[in-house]
């Protein structure tokens, strides 16, 4: 069986994402984001389609406040190298870069439609959001971290006495955002 997967790369429908000169800043998550993907295709059985960049993202967020061992095995099986403010940094411009993307494409397809061409844009909804205890005290650095780089503001949640309606609105929310 053949395997086909979808891996984020530094381009997309003949849009170049970046600059040259800010390509390089980008490639932290870049590289990460597709080292992943490789190694999630790898372990997939059949056919598989993933998102190796909404999966890392998510992760890189973890990732932002873990310690010790588990800080370490995470940058070692998510391709995590170099200096952290850099990767976080990598990430805040990729998702900068993609949203570009989606804009660029609006504009060319509101230009084609004019003439009778082709008006669909890209559509790219990119949603982070932390939910965590009420009541447990984040590390203010953390927390402003992932809202500046990840746009992802912490909700506070119950998950200890009202587990199941913390998940159901959980879930509402990713279907509003995702569509």
């Amino acid at each position: 069986m053949s395997k086909a997967s979808l891996v984020l790369l530094c381009g997309l429908l003949g849009v170049p994402l970046a600059r040259a000169q800010d390509q390089e800043a980008l490639r932290p998550a870049a590289t990460a984001i597709n080292a992943l993907g490789c190694d999630l295709l790898g372990q997939a059985p059949g056919n598989a389609l993933v998102s190796p960049y909404s999966i890392q993202t998510a992760l890189a967020m973890t990732f932002a406040g873990a310690a010790g061992e588990t800080r370490e095995e995470m940058a070692r099986v998510l391709h995590f190298a170099g200096e952290e403010a850099a990767l976080h940094g990598a990430f805040a411009g990729l998702r900068a870069e993609l949203e570009e993307v989606a804009r660029a494409t609006a504009r060319r397809a509101e230009l084609s439609a004019k003439v009778g061409g082709p008006s669909d844009p890209v559509v790219l909804t990119v949603a982070n959001r932390l939910f965590g205890q009420s009541g447990y005290a984040f590390r203010p650095d953390f927390l402003a971290l992932v809202s500046e780089r990840y746009q992802a503001p912490l909700q506070a949640a119950d998950f200890i006495h009202q587990a199941s309606q913390e998940a159901l609105a959980i879930n509402r929310w990713v279907e509003e955002q995702t569509r």
